[in-house]
């Protein structure tokens, strides 16, 4: 399947919607101190969902972040907890259901098993 073109950018079927993209991003940590990103993080996690269709991290294609940027974010969130995160809030929404700080507590104990 070609990638579709919307304002001089391609744009893949795994690209986050708008809607995705808002939820996504206010679960995202905070800009560091230390100056402006150089990456936009929309493109990073546009980069990992394309990674999830079976694209290996060298051969990202270059309308992404370079796979080094992408990967050294996918890395750093999965340390800090942050997929775990995004995913039993993203969870509880989806059932409407408030999260239990003693489920995230259990579930991020048998993730680290």
């Amino acid at each position: 399947m070609k990638p579709r073109k919307k304002s001089g950018k391609k744009r893949y079927p795994s690209d986050l919607s708008e809607g995705a993209w808002l939820e996504l991003k206010a679960l995202l940590p905070e800009q560091n101190k230390t100056g402006p990103r150089k990456v936009s993080l929309r493109t990073v996690m546009n980069g990992i969902y394309a990674l999830k269709t079976g694209c290996q991290w060298a051969v990202l294609p270059s309308d992404f972040p370079h796979y080094k940027t992408v990967y050294h974010y996918f890395w750093s969130w999965r340390k800090k907890g942050m997929w775990l995160r995004i995913h039993n809030t993203l969870r509880a929404r989806v059932r409407k259901k408030p999260v239990n700080s003693s489920t995230l507590r259990q579930a991020v104990s048998i993730a680290k098993v």
